[in-house]
């Protein structure tokens, strides 16, 4: 009797934590609940081919829950193949630029949290046809029990549970007009459509010839279904010419000639000491959309660990400097902001260190722009001081999923 309400008592517990039942995932060949039934007379799988989109960087999304890392993009990946499967003949996930066929275009945005012992998935949904042309939206919620060891299944669960209620919505409200439908070519849909009103992330680039190609840092548009820079209060979508990830330098174009640009050193190596100025746009959204100038200094001309074609500045950098020029006394491009060191993890070994920031070195930078036949010039180009130059010469950049 005793064991029997020990062993109760612990269930109580769990399921206060993070549940007592245990948690298995949907069959794959479920396509209704009891909640939501397909009218009468449909027949899955609907004879049509379709694309979803969702943002990388969601499908990309860790959390830790219960001790351990979670990676619920995982979960809900499989969930959409497994769903959309069952309810159309062709499904494929949205790349931009790639010649495919579809007749219908999914965007689905999702938001998770944790409610007591359950999953609660919230995925918002705007269902378009090959044009562009908004056939339905909505905002459908699921659930799922969840326990320490089948945390997985709790996820997939939930996101199945509030996939599967839009799909059945969509499916009868729209199954004469869907089947009417005509594949097409969705290479060129349009991706304003797909992206959320705010910018997922935002940095800095700068442009480096009249042509108006800008440089920046390719992490700051690494994820971007679409980029935007904002240039003398207009907004331009800009794509890119060229990225290296190993080098984290990127060249966007934004097809519109420039009066203003900066120009790149013709010095083969980085003098030590020397006075750099930082202009970028920090903290967008927290910050005024207005560029920010710090200054410092070249303190080591190698990067972590003594590595090559990256050194260590002084000036203060946040979150949105990414993709700044580091500009000298004479007006010359000498690096690129990439990153700075953590220090989060440095505290807890008792270190507080102060502007250790890196950029990629002026020499790897003209070789990158050679390399992808961008043009671009070593002779001074303008009667602007430096810092003028500068901020006429760079603009914010704003990710956009």
């Amino acid at each position: 009797m005793r064991k029997a309400i020990l062993i109760g008592l612990t269930c109580v517990v769990s399921m206060m934590l993070v549940g007592c039942n245990s948690t298995t995932r949907i069959q794959e060949n479920t396509v209704t609940n009891k909640e939501h039934k397909l009218a009468p007379g449909i027949t899955l799988p609907l004879q049509q081919k379709v694309a979803v989109y969702m943002p990388s960087s969601f499908l990309a999304t860790e959390f830790v829950l219960s001790g351990n890392i979670q990676k619920p993009g995982r979960a809900v990946t499989e969930a959409t193949e497994s769903l959309f499967n069952n309810y159309y003949s062709s499904f494929s996930w949205f790349e931009p630029g790639k010649q495919e066929q579809a007749s219908l275009v999914f965007k689905v945005h999702p938001k998770w949290e944790v409610d007591g012992n359950k999953i609660v998935s919230e995925m918002a949904f705007t269902v378009f046809d090959r044009d562009g042309n908004a056939l339905y939206s909505d905002v459908m919620t699921g659930k799922s029990t969840f326990n320490r060891d089948q945390l997985d299944a709790g996820f997939y669960n939930a996101s199945y549970n509030s996939m599967l209620g839009m799909l059945v919505n969509f499916t009868n409200k729209h199954s004469v007009e869907i089947q009417q439908l005509r594949s097409g070519d969705i290479s060129r849909f349009d991706l304003e459509k797909l992206i959320d009103d705010k910018p997922k992330s935002t940095g800095t680039g700068f442009f480096v010839n009249k042509e108006g190609d800008i440089v920046t840092a390719a992490h700051v548009i690494n994820q971007c279904l679409l980029a935007k820079v904002k240039v003398d209060d207009n907004e331009f979508i800009v794509s890119p010419n060229a990225k290296s990830d190993l080098l984290d330098l990127a060249v966007i174009s934004s097809n519109t000639p420039r009066q203003y640009y900066l120009n790149q050193t013709s010095a083969e190596s980085l003098p030590l000491g020397s006075k750099i100025t930082l202009v970028s746009y920090p903290l967008n959204g927290l910050l005024e959309t207005s560029p920010n100038i710090t200054f410092g200094n070249i303190t080591s001309v190698k990067g972590l660990a003594g590595s090559k074609g990256i050194f260590q500045f002084s000036a203060p950098i946040q979150p949105g400097s990414s993709g700044g020029a580091l500009v000298s006394e004479q007006g010359e491009v000498m690096g690129v902001t990439t990153s700075t060191l953590n220090i989060a993890s440095l505290v807890k070994r008792g270190v507080i260190p102060q502007n250790v920031n890196f950029a990629t070195s002026p020499q790897i930078l003209k070789k990158f722009l050679k390399k992808n036949n961008i043009p671009f010039s070593t002779r001074k180009n303008s009667t602007l001081s430096p810092t003028e130059l500068a901020l006429k010469s760079s603009a914010p950049i704003a990710c956009y999923q």
